[in-house]
């Protein structure tokens, strides 16, 4: 991400997690999503945005691959991804399950929920029944009545990762440009192009 810093040049970011940490630092001077620094709201929020970045999002990621992108379907891999998701799910929903406000941290939704929601909603893509967590759940129909969270699924095109997955034939035709994609890439990677 490119943006124009506080002396007029440009700053170039990368990684996820530290793009997310510097917009709400750099925008959110009103903290709607997110906590005064220095706070407990603030230190506990950076450690669910790094819970994401360095669990939930890699370990989910892998999952998918395995399950829908990978040219050979692996039973090792599949597992390994799936049941450490389920582990992360579990943290999760038990963390929920003692949250006062339903939040991540403190009184209300911060960067930390807003950055896990695209994945938690993308649970039966990657093979999660999410109503083995309710907490988690329940989390997620909370997340899902804001209004930028109701905007946001329908950009580019409505969120298709709900009913998708319970057709094989449109989830195979849906991540045929993906693995064709990807299996582009690792010829060329082979071949040093």
């Amino acid at each position: 991400m490119t943006d124009t810093f506080t002396d007029d040049k440009a700053i170039r970011l990368f990684e996820s997690g530290a793009i997310q940490k510097y917009l709400v630092e750099r925008y959110d001077t009103e903290y709607k999503i997110s906590y005064v620094p220095g706070t407990r709201e603030y230190h506990e929020m950076n450690c669910w945005l790094l819970f994401l970045n360095a669990g939930v999002g890699p370990m989910q990621g892998q999952a998918t691959h395995f399950r829908l992108y990978a040219p050979e379907k692996l039973e090792y891999p599949k597992f390994r991804y799936h049941t450490e998701c389920l582990r992360l799910y579990r943290i999760l929903n038990e963390h929920l399950q003692s949250s006062s406000s339903g939040y991540l941290v403190g009184d209300h939704c911060s960067i930390a929920d807003i950055a896990h929601y695209g994945w938690i909603a993308c649970s039966a893509w990657s093979g999660i029944d999410i109503g083995e967590f309710p907490h988690l759940k329940e989390w997620r129909k909370r997340m899902e009545t804001r209004s930028a969270i109701q905007k946001a699924r329908a950009v580019p095109d409505p969120w298709p990762f709900e009913d998708l997955p319970k057709d094989d034939g449109a989830t195979a035709q849906f991540t045929k440009p993906g693995r064709d994609w990807f299996l582009k890439v690792i010829e060329q990677d082979m071949n040093g192009q």
